[in-house]
């Protein structure tokens, strides 16, 4: 019976964090100025192994600090805005 309750919290426990970590941020303000990758990740709703491959490649603006890669919440609005497609660029 405890082995059974264990088990559902457990999974209970798995599924909030996939939830978390498929959430999008949508307040800017409440941003760090230095994020990691994870949560870059979150905000460009990509993989965190995606988003290290560019930085490795050097396409994307992140420097790593020991083994973790982070980035500077000017640099990835920068980023962001680089990367928008205008409608006539598009046509």
């Amino acid at each position: 019976m405890e082995r059974t309750t264990q088990a559902r919290t457990r999974e209970e426990r798995d599924v909030k964090r996939m939830q978390t970590r498929n959430a999008h941020c949508c307040d800017w303000d409440s941003v760090p100025v230095v994020i990691d990758l994870p949560y870059v990740a979150r905000i460009l709703g990509v993989t965190p192994e995606t988003l290290k491959l560019r930085c490795l490649r050097g396409k994307f603006p992140a420097f790593k600090e020991g083994k973790n890669w982070r980035v500077e919440k000017c640099d990835l609005r920068a980023y962001i805005e680089g990367n928008k497609v205008m409608k006539e660029a598009a046509t």
